[in-house]
């Protein structure tokens, strides 16, 4: 009797993985039902941790005029360039920090090394020695956070600290400088 080989899947949607294998394909069905039925009982939870990172704004608040002021200290139609420029900073975690704000300002909740090394090119700022070290230190930190793992390529999203501590960097106005 020759031996039957085992049926694997993997489907990946955003940042969620799941594996399933079996001997048959009934086995297989049976797996990934499983797997979507966990699936379904985490995400709930996942979401409910990242409203509590990244609260939802409402559409009504997203569109008064006072909101920009009130959730950003940076205009809206600034290059990643200019934001640098305007945020003074002059280390690799803080340029990186920066950024990572600018990504979640435009709507780039989730992002990579990749993303960030795009803005370092955009804005003519030279790259860091090693990204993955700079993103290790603001994990750190607490003001990123490591969201998981694709094929070797890490994705991260921006906290609420570090959110609150690239307004005071990006601020016209920062506290201690004068007019």
């Amino acid at each position: 009797m020759a031996s039957q080989e085992k049926l694997r899947v993997r489907i990946r949607r955003g940042s969620v993985d799941i594996e399933a294998s079996g001997e048959s394909q009934e086995d297989l069905e049976q797996a990934l039902k499983a797997g979507i039925a966990s699936i379904r009982t985490v995400v709930p939870l996942l979401q409910e941790m990242d409203a509590e990172t990244h609260p939802k704004i409402s559409r009504s608040e997203a569109e008064t005029p006072s909101s920009t002021a009130r959730h950003s200290a940076v205009a809206p139609d600034l290059s990643v360039g200019e934001i640098l420029r305007q945020a003074n900073v002059s280390t690799d975690t803080d340029r990186c920090l920066i950024m990572s704000y600018y990504l979640f300002r435009r709507g780039h909740r989730e992002f990579t090394h990749r993303d960030l090394l795009k803005l370092y090119d955009e804005s003519g700022t030279p790259h860091p020695t090693n990204v993955y070290d700079v993103l290790s230190r603001l994990v750190k930190r607490t003001h990123l956070r490591l969201l998981g793992e694709q094929e070797g390529v890490k994705s991260f999203t921006i906290t609420q600290s570090g959110l609150a501590h690239s307004e005071t960097m990006a601020s016209p106005n920062r506290p201690g400088e004068s007019e």
